[in-house]
């Protein structure tokens, strides 16, 4: 499950001003990293999950399927920081120290809650108006292309990979240890030349339509301002507020 499955152009938040949802994601990601308050972090993660199913209009389950992949790595470093394997006299053993369970734990929900910021940025604003965002910010151009280019051929090879891998498991691939480096190298091998296919199509595509080295989008203006900036705005004070208290 990745972000481009999941999006839906018709969330609550469609056609509200992008600079003032930008902020106010902007706001709660600075103050999660200057705070060391592990209730404040434990909120913010609460927080966000509530809001995406309700914001998003996405399923609760299909939102934890995307959360699961993250979670999953920044849970398996935190138990790495919570244990320590030591040898007495040959045998392996594990120790624990609440001090590190403290500091895994702390990294664990600030780390869940910047996925969950993330996730509900990226679920609530389309491509186009991410790269208005960076427009405005006065980012290079060079860089929002890039940016974009990225942002397509990251979610093209990640689909490609997925689509291989089932054609392969279709055919009894997967199913042998012995076999299991060529068929890993036969995934990355044809996940590697159809992007690069479809990487010089993509630039015949734009030479045939005039490309005058630049990327336009339209966007509608936006609407419910004075909407969006109170919601945005109540939503700002309680998390200063709680940022304030703990």
């Amino acid at each position: 499950m990745i972000v481009t499955q999941l999006y839906n152009p018709d969330h609550r938040l469609a056609g509200q001003p992008v600079m003032v949802k930008s902020t106010f994601i902007a706001l709660v990601i600075v103050l999660s990293f200057l705070s060391g308050s592990v209730w404040f972090y434990g909120f913010i993660f609460l927080l966000f999950v509530c809001l995406l199913p309700i914001f998003t209009g996405i399923a609760f389950f299909k939102i934890f399927q995307l959360l699961s992949i993250p979670f999953t790595f920044i849970l398996v470093g935190c138990l790495t920081l919570s244990f320590n394997l030591q040898f007495d006299q040959g045998m392996p053993s594990l120790t624990y120290h609440k001090s590190q369970f403290d500091l895994a734990f702390a990294i664990f929900l600030r780390s869940s809650a910047l996925v969950t910021i993330v996730c509900f940025w990226l679920l609530t604003n389309s491509i186009a108006e991410i790269a208005s965002v960076f427009r405005k910010l006065y980012v290079p151009f060079l860089f929002i292309e890039l940016f974009i280019l990225s942002y397509k051929f990251i979610f093209f090879a990640i689909q490609l990979s997925l689509s291989l891998y089932q054609s392969q498991k279709s055919r009894l691939g997967w199913s042998n240890y012995r076999k299991l480096g060529k068929d890993i190298s036969y995934l990355a091998n044809q996940v590697f030349i159809r992007s690069w296919w479809l990487a010089k199509r993509f630039i015949h595509s734009l030479d045939s339509r005039m490309y005058y080295q630049g990327i336009a989008f339209l966007s509608p203006a936006p609407v419910r301002v004075k909407e969006s900036i109170l919601i945005h705005g109540i939503f700002s004070m309680v998390i200063i507020a709680l940022f304030l208290v703990t």
